[in-house]
């Protein structure tokens, strides 16, 4: 069943229609993007391909709770866990459909998973992860934020100078996505203003109301310039936050600090930070910790672009039908994420010699527990073999906890996510 979105305060732009789920305490909400016409991608490139912002899928995920929880409380609202897989990248006159399905976890708290799949839709999409997590009505803020700096400023940097010299390197920010006023650095601290934004993306619906995307974007494009040392062959992307709380929505002026973390694992992040946004007034307006970001080469980058490019196909070409697919085909869609993750638990254990492993050790991350590239390309195969069709090159290498991979494998792969 669908409805037009209702109008209202908490109503997203790109939450443009709404489909309830015959699932109870679930919904659908879907949009198309095209690059030539949403400003979101239109003002959003890297390496000149139009790509959606990490941070407009916690906007996304935030508005999509505000309808199936109800309206962020006073408190807030907090994001846990947030992994962000493919970056929905949109070439040319390419359209592609975003899906974001929100499922209520118990209480005040909901899974999120943001999807695409290529315009028109196909009878059966195969949709393409791009970012999930959890988000839950907050008892209130985070214990604490970045607190104060590291000493003495010991370099300022204007707005403007900080976007001449980012268009020599692989991001190009439009009008509405340059929010950054000034930048001070003191120490490993950065400490920075960011403008009021308004960005209207369709006739009848803008982000007055929200904290908007392009300002969330402003706080996550600092850091990685400032930290990363980006060039034009190479750019830092997030990949994951643990965790983040956020005030109720509003369109504010902020203040932000941020601090990188000291490098403490193997994970092959090139920068983790946390960060706090205050607004004029002294109010917390949002906190994020464990912010993650990996590098990405141009090269890497355009492959992984051209790989991905619109297909309608539902299933992959000359799939067989194995045992494991006959399984997960048979399971309920709210079962198939555990069915996947067993199997690829007991693969992973089988590779890495663990004998009757604590099941919160396979939940960390691959690396951390010393599955390394040549054995994630034979879990690469095992999968393959046991799902009866050629994965990706590099699929078994880019994400870091089993939960990931499955979910992949379900939206992207096998289209038996939702």
């Amino acid at each position: 069943m669908h409805e037009a979105a209702h109008s209202g305060a908490t109503d997203h732009p790109l939450l443009s229609s709404i489909s309830v789920d015959r699932r109870p305490h679930e919904l659908h909400f879907q949009c198309q993007l095209r690059s030539s016409s949403t400003a979101l991608l239109t003002d959003h490139r890297i390496f000149g391909t139009s790509v959606l912002p990490a941070a407009a899928y916690l906007e996304l995920a935030l508005a999509a709770a505000d309808r199936l929880l109800g309206a962020t409380p006073a408190s807030g609202a907090i994001i846990s866990d947030a992994a962000f897989q493919d970056l929905l990248a949109v070439k040319g006159d390419d359209a592609v459909v975003l899906r974001v399905r929100i499922r209520r976890d118990g209480g005040d708290r909901a899974r999120f998973h943001i999807e695409s799949a290529p315009a028109p839709l196909a009878p059966l999409p195969a949709w393409r992860l791009h970012a999930q997590g959890a988000v839950e009505h907050a008892a209130g803020p985070l214990e604490s934020g970045v607190d104060g700096s590291d000493g003495p400023p010991d370099r300022a940097t204007a707005g403007e100078a900080f976007y001449r010299r980012a268009a020599h390197g692989p991001f190009q920010w439009g009008p509405t996505h340059r929010v950054v006023q000034s930048i001070v650095r003191a120490g490993h601290c950065l400490n920075y203003e960011l403008r009021r934004v308004s960005m209207p993306t369709a006739p009848t619906h803008d982000f007055e109301g929200w904290l908007t995307a392009p300002l969330l974007d402003g706080c996550l494009q600092v850091p990685a310039m400032e930290h990363c040392g980006e060039s034009a062959d190479r750019a830092s992307v997030p990949t994951r936050i643990d965790r983040a709380w956020f005030a109720p929505a509003g369109s504010h002026e902020v203040r932000v600090r941020c601090r990188p973390r000291e490098r403490s694992d193997d994970s092959g992040d090139v920068l983790t930070i946390d960060l706090t946004a205050h607004g004029r007034s002294g109010e917390a307006v949002a906190i994020m910790r464990g912010v993650r970001f990996q590098s990405i080469t141009r090269g890497a980058f355009e492959a992984a672009v051209s790989a991905r490019r619109p297909s309608n196909s539902s299933k992959p070409a000359g799939a067989a039908r194995t045992e494991l697919r006959a399984e997960l085909e048979a399971a309920a869609a709210a079962d198939r994420p555990a069915v996947l993750s067993a199997f690829i638990e007991r693969q992973v254990a089988d590779l890495l010699k663990l004998k009757d492993p604590d099941p919160t050790t396979l939940q960390r991350g691959f690396f951390s527990i010393g599955l390394d590239s040549l054995l994630a390309i034979e879990l690469q195969f095992r999968i393959q073999k046991a799902l009866g069709f050629t994965l990706p090159p590099g699929s078994g290498l880019k994400f870091e906890r089993i939960e990931s991979l499955s979910a992949y494998l379900l939206n992207d792969v096998l289209a038996l996510g939702g």
